[in-house]
């Protein structure tokens, strides 16, 4: 999302840089200069709040609000069952949510003299 904002300002301001007008006009350029000026401080301000979201994301301070307002998870629907074998012979370990599927029950968890014996055979 963040490359594709990215992109369309480039894209607009190439743009502004190519398409001059055939006549000169000084009250066009007034009115240039402003839509520039608010097409800029809308980049910047939906560059700050993917900022924000990203740097709440990270630390795990996501609001519900926030959570509720991604386009991608609300408008996408998810199918149905694993996804395909990436390779053939590998097992189906990614179900629709992206998060590895349990394959059994959950090994004990071993000690920390456990894990330094093996660590020294």
């Amino acid at each position: 999302m963040f490359a594709a904002i990215l992109l369309l300002s480039a894209l607009s301001l190439l743009h502004h840089a190519f398409a001059a007008p055939l006549k000169h006009d000084p009250s066009s350029d007034a009115s240039h200069k402003a839509d520039e000026h608010r097409q800029l401080e809308r980049l910047n301000s939906a560059i700050r709040a993917h900022m924000r979201h990203s740097h709440r994301a990270s630390k795990g301070q996501e609001s519900v609000a926030e959570r509720a307002l991604r386009p991608w998870e609300v408008l996408v629907p998810h199918p149905v069952g694993p996804r395909p074998n990436p390779r053939p012979g590998s097992p189906p370990s990614l179900v629709h949510t992206g998060r590895p599927k349990p394959l059994g029950p959950r090994p004990m968890p071993r000690s920390i003299g456990e894990l330094g014996e093996e660590l020294l055979d």
